[in-house]
């Protein structure tokens, strides 16, 4: 008899087992999808309904530590279920969220129907408590810009760790560029951002709007696609000072002086064009070695061999193909 319970227990443990581990699959399943789809930003109906039906307390968090209530409501609030979406975050939620996910995700909805105060509140507690954590930051940020509250923006700033994490920079400047803000500290910011992360295009168009203003650097854009139209046409006197207005305008923009030096040097004005070149060489540096090979042209048509061997042979280094034939031609 003691035998038969024991068997009768043993085997209600393992079809318990069996059961959470069937409920703890099909939410994995699901979460593969999610992480997907939260990823891209995209969400699809199918998804929804998958976590509509699915047991969201059993397991209570994802692979990825986001609590799956919170997952679900931003869901919901993805298809516009307002409503619905805070329910499920205001009655839903009992795993403590570490990340705050739901507070920074309640800020998000109320931010998007105009409760501000409310917006203002969850999103400065999720910020305080996870600073680290760039959507966090940007709810927080979208606050202070609707205050117009330029203090606390700076001040904001100071707090996140935009040395490590590109996208802190990225919202920073966008917000000041939204509000029309600028001061010598953002300048001195945007220099700071774009110098920790050179390559990285959002971050320099942003650091151009905010040190030389949005217009210019679209202007001076529009100068370099009529010069590039002369250039086709054989008109490089023209299209030499139209690049010359576009470097002054936007200086930061190496292809404005690079272009001007090429077609300096088409016109035989070499002083003209190892000006220009320089200036990309040693203040823009690119890295391209177009630069290099054309300024070893230039001094080569002067006379200075050594210093056109000299720059030619960077522009080898730098793998710019058209350099190694004529290094090999005016050096050896």
């Amino acid at each position: 008899m003691k035998s038969t319970w024991i068997n009768y227990i043993l085997i209600s443990i393992l079809v318990l087992s069996l059961y959470s581990s069937l409920l703890v699959h099909r939410s994995y399943v699901v979460q593969a999808q999610v992480l997907t789809e939260i990823n891209s930003n995209e969400y699809s109906r199918i998804t929804l309904d998958r976590l509509s039906n699915l047991n969201r307390n059993y397991p209570s968090i994802s692979v990825t530590a986001l609590p799956l209530s919170g997952v679900y409501s931003r869901y919901l609030f993805g298809f516009d279920k307002i409503d619905e979406s805070l329910n499920v975050l205001n009655n839903e939620s009992k795993y403590k969220d570490y990340l705050y996910f739901n507070e920074n995700l309640k800020a998000t909805i109320y931010n998007s129907i105009g409760l501000n105060d409310s917006a203002a509140y969850y999103s400065e507690l999720a910020y305080n408590k996870l600073p680290g954590n760039p959507s966090h930051y940007e709810q927080y940020l979208k606050t202070l810009l609707k205050r117009k509250d330029t203090i606390q923006i700076l001040n904001s700033f100071k707090n996140v760790n935009f040395k490590n994490d590109y996208q802190f920079g990225k919202i920073f400047l966008a917000g000041c560029l939204n509000l029309n803000f600028n001061n010598n500290t953002i300048k001195a910011y945007a220099d700071t951002i774009n110098s920790l992360y050179p390559d990285n295009t959002d971050i320099r168009v942003l650091t151009q709007y905010t040190l030389f203003g949005e217009n210019n650097v679209k202007k001076s854009l529009d100068l370099s696609l009529q010069a590039t139209d002369l250039v086709s046409k054989n008109n490089f006197k023209d299209a030499f000072f139209l690049f010359q207005n576009a470097s002054e305008l936007n200086p930061m923009d190496y292809t404005h002086f690079e272009n001007a030096g090429f077609c300096a040097f088409k016109l035989n004005n070499f002083e003209e064009a190892i000006n220009n070149f320089l200036m990309v060489i040693d203040s823009l540096n690119p890295g391209t070695g177009k630069s290099e090979y054309l300024l070893g042209l230039s001094y080569s048509k002067t006379g200075d061999s050594k210093k056109a061997c000299k720059y030619l042979y960077q522009s080898t280094k730098l793998n710019f193909t058209p350099s190694f034939s004529d290094y090999a031609r005016i050096c050896k």
